[in-house]
């Protein structure tokens, strides 16, 4: 019992630097978003008003100093430290999926030409597919119309409606594809 855990725990121990597929669309498509809210900070547009993030404040809730600053100029530490953070996680997304069988352009087009889209106009593949693409769609739409009207791209308020929508939405879709799964036997 022992080897075997220790075989697995060797295994493991590399699996976040060789994330499975699944896992490395969603490390490359939340390191994009945050390189992308990273340079919407330094322009001084991720937060309303003349107010910027200070990631180190942000991140730690308020234990390494102010979540939001009015210093607008650019912080060596903080801002370097989160897109350094950010590029990893998405250069480690995006090489896991280029060495696959899919490629990153694959991943790009399955994003947008997938089951779940179409399902916005037709009940065909379950009526929990459909709500789930909607959720996620008024989510999104959500998120993306608060930030550019209000300059919010980061507000707790913002992302605790988006992210409610858009996991609640993914989870339907996903249950639509194991609704008539048989049930194995032990």
């Amino acid at each position: 019992m022992s080897d075997e855990f220790e075989i697995e725990a060797k295994e493991g121990a590399g699996s976040l630097l060789n994330p499975p597929l699944g896992l490395a669309g969603w490390m490359a498509a939340l390191g994009l978003w945050g390189l992308s809210l990273g340079f919407l900070n330094i322009l001084g547009m991720a937060y309303p008003g003349e107010l910027k993030i200070s990631w180190a404040g942000f991140l730690s809730v308020g234990l390494f100093g102010d979540g939001v600053v009015s210093n607008t100029g650019f912080h060596p530490i903080s801002d370097s430290i989160f897109f350094i953070g950010c590029a990893a996680i998405s250069g480690i997304g995006l090489r896991a999926l280029n060495d696959s069988d899919v490629g990153v352009d694959g991943w790009a087009k399955g994003l947008i030409f997938n089951d779940t889209w179409p399902a916005l106009f037709t009940f065909d593949n379950g009526w929990e597919r459909s709500i789930g693409a909607w959720s996620m769609l008024i989510g999104l739409v959500f998120y993306l119309w608060w930030g550019f009207t209000y300059t919010g791209w980061v507000d707790p308020g913002v992302y605790s409606v988006f992210v409610a929508l858009f996991a609640f939405g993914y989870a339907m879709a996903s249950i639509s594809d194991h609704v008539d799964a048989t049930v194995p036997k032990e």
